[in-house]
């Protein structure tokens, strides 16, 4: 059964502490591309 509406998330998810820490050291140059991209993809 389908619900009598259509729903979707608009929106930002909260980061979790270890990605905000790997953006700002990524965009602090400590952090290379392939090592931002792998706390991405965790």
């Amino acid at each position: 059964m389908k619900p009598p509406f259509h729903a979707e998330h608009i929106g930002s998810f909260v980061r979790p502490p270890r990605l905000i820490e790997a953006a700002r050291a990524h965009k602090a140059g400590k952090l290379d591309d392939a090592g931002f991209r792998g706390v991405q993809d965790d």
